[in-house]
């Protein structure tokens, strides 16, 4: 049987086939034959309506779906397709009485794994057909969750699970295009640990490791759903805060996290305190571009460091004349050229 879970993991534990057959004597035909396969016996359900296919596959799971399409009360390639699509991920194999090239290749571009010409076929090569589709179909899912897993891991920090420069970044111009279209408000929150350079040195990497996680992890639950906690590389974290009344809110939201993420970490050592530094830039009111909101929050979480640390700041326009530490350039469909270090500016104090 092919399982899969909600991890996507894959089990293997028999084979179950859901059979749909308007015939009863050619059902009964076939399911003796596939009960009375000598390598593995198949478990075979027979329905013989579309609408009683689709509640089988609806109260249990199945392997493999076997459909004679004539079924009385619709068409043919309505059936093979709500079967495909209520079956999945099981393999739907079309069972047809007469050779159709045209029509096959119909059944196959709506996800049919395979036709067999039932009449045709010898009991051991339908078996074998039977098995490669769902073999082919284990080989499919296989695929697809190691895609799944890859473009995961591209979009994600590795450390931390949360998401990257690049997703943070496409999900900020999708905000930011439905704020614009709504007249809503925005902010970006640009946060850094203070001292974080001094945790390293004091008790290793494998303790800054885990502080950074740890420091994800507070983030992750200090945020809604609709919101965005990214991690941007080494000790700096970016927020994306979503429909918000006003900046009132997004100053709100950083003291509470200056508070939250400021509390004794335990690490292996023992607990280990770090203050943080945010700071604020709002959409529309501080700018209207991912890059210039990034480049603003930046600016101002760098007067936070300035002014002592353990604090926020929101951007205002006398920071203007600050020296950015970086430029950054937010490039189409939301992929990030690497940030430009504006001339050779020091780092902030205690990183």
């Amino acid at each position: 049987m092919i399982r899969r879970n909600s991890a996507m993991r894959i089990d293997h534990v028999g084979t179950a086939v859901l059979l749909v057959d308007p015939r009863p004597f050619d059902a009964y035909l076939l399911r003796s034959m596939l009960e009375g396969m000598p390598a593995e016996p198949m478990r075979v359900t027979v329905a013989e309506t579309l609408e009683a296919g689709l509640g089988r596959l609806a109260a249990r799971h199945f392997d493999l779906v076997l459909v004679d399409p004539t079924l009385r009360g619709t068409t043919p390639e309505h059936a093979v397709r709500a079967l495909v699509e209520a079956a999945n991920p099981a393999p739907v194999v079309v069972l047809s009485h007469r050779p159709d090239v045209e029509l096959e290749a119909r059944y196959l571009r709506l996800g049919a794994q395979d036709v067999v010409l039932v009449g045709d076929v010898a009991p051991a090569d339908l078996d074998r057909r039977l098995r490669h589709a769902v073999a082919r179909q284990l080989k499919v899912l296989e695929l697809l969750e190691a895609r799944r897993r890859a473009e995961h891991l591209a979009a994600h920090d590795a450390l931390t699970g949360l998401p990257g420069r690049v997703l943070f970044e496409e999900r900020a111009s999708q905000a930011l295009s439905g704020a614009s279209r709504y007249g809503r408000c925005l902010a970006v929150l640009f946060v850094d640990l203070d001292g974080f350079k001094q945790v390293n040195d004091a008790h290793g990497h494998a303790a800054g490791d885990l502080l950074l996680r740890g420091v994800a992890r507070r983030l992750a639950a200090s945020v809604r759903a609709s919101d965005t906690a990214a991690r941007f590389g080494g000790d700096e974290f970016v927020i994306l805060l979503d429909h918000l009344e006003g900046a009132q809110d997004a100053e709100r939201v950083a003291a509470s996290l200056v508070e939250r993420l400021s509390r004794p970490y335990a690490l292996q050592r023992g607990p280990v305190e770090v203050t943080v530094s945010v700071g604020v830039a709002c959409f529309p009111t501080d700018g209207r571009s991912v890059a210039t909101l990034l480049r603003k929050a930046d600016t101002a979480m760098y007067a936070a460091k300035r002014a002592g640390r353990s604090r926020h700041r929101a951007w205002r326009p006398e920071l203007a004349g600050a020296a950015p530490r970086r430029t950054y350039t937010v490039t189409r469909y939301g992929r990030r050229r690497p940030p430009i270090r504006a001339g050779a500016s020091a780092p902030a104090p205690g990183r």
